[in-house]
């Protein structure tokens, strides 16, 4: 039920409110799960920008690539770092090409370092090798999804359960009426304020029915507090109990 208590409720609206609340959070449970795979396969789906705007933060992403960089090379990328490109007599090193599918072009994303012969990776190189370790996690965090979808989401589906509350009952006298139409008071703002949140069966129990054995009387529940001293108005202490199954 609601954490707001439901006072002096009739007893069937109180039990419909047991009913019409565990259906909607049933329900809720299963669009949710249904959200989620959709969600998954729509991730699946994106490019590596759209995939790393939606879910990558910023110094996630320096760690991400930080870990791929140690993890493929054993080295941190960074400029002025040292590199072989291939030539007729060398075999690339770092192997960019080899494991990212990327080439370096010389005098842009590397060239000779100042005062030697030898080479390094220049800023511009350094950003172009850092996309092509993200695009790599993003394509290994992609393909474990996948995996994830081909082997079948889990999913947790309630079939059977049971509805219990503790509750206090209580009869109402109303004034007679001398007219033979006249029917009981209506609803206390309280109570037209919660109703009105249920269901459109809701709406209907909501209306006082007449007492056919007693029409004065009028038979109140509301939902007993297991801490706060209980109410000497109250007639009766009961539970209510509903199994139910789900159908679909």
């Amino acid at each position: 039920m609601s954490t707001i208590k439901i006072t002096d409720m009739g007893l069937a609206e109180f039990v419909a409110g047991l009913i019409s609340e565990t259906f909607e959070a049933v329900t809720a449970s299963q669009e949710e799960q249904i959200r989620r795979e959709a969600e998954m396969r729509a991730a699946h789906a994106m490019s590596s920008g759209e995939f790393r705007k939606r879910y990558l933060q910023e110094g996630e992403v320096r760690q991400l690539v930080g870990d791929a960089a140690q993890e493929y090379f054993g080295i941190a990328i960074e400029p002025n770092m040292a590199y072989t490109p291939a030539d007729t007599r060398n075999v690339e090193h770092p192997a960019f090409q080899d494991v990212l599918g990327i080439t370096l072009q010389e005098k842009v994303d590397f060239a000779k370092s100042s005062g030697s012969r030898s080479m390094v990776v220049t800023e511009k190189g350094v950003k172009k090798i850092e996309d092509a370790l993200l695009d790599r996690v993003i394509v290994d965090q992609q393909q474990v999804i996948l995996q994830v979808l081909n082997r079948g989401v889990a999913r947790i589906v309630v079939d059977t359960g049971k509805i219990f509350s503790r509750v206090s009952f209580s009869l109402v006298e109303h004034e007679a009426s001398t007219s033979d139409n006249a029917t009981v008071s209506g609803p206390t703002p309280i109570e037209r304020s919660i109703v009105s949140k249920r269901a459109t069966v809701m709406n209907r129990l909501s209306r006082n029915r007449s007492n056919l054995v007693m029409p004065g009387v009028e038979f109140r529940v509301r939902q007993a507090d297991d801490q706060a001293p209980q109410s000497s108005k109250a007639d009766l202490y009961g539970e209510v109990e509903i199994h139910f199954r789900t159908v679909s």
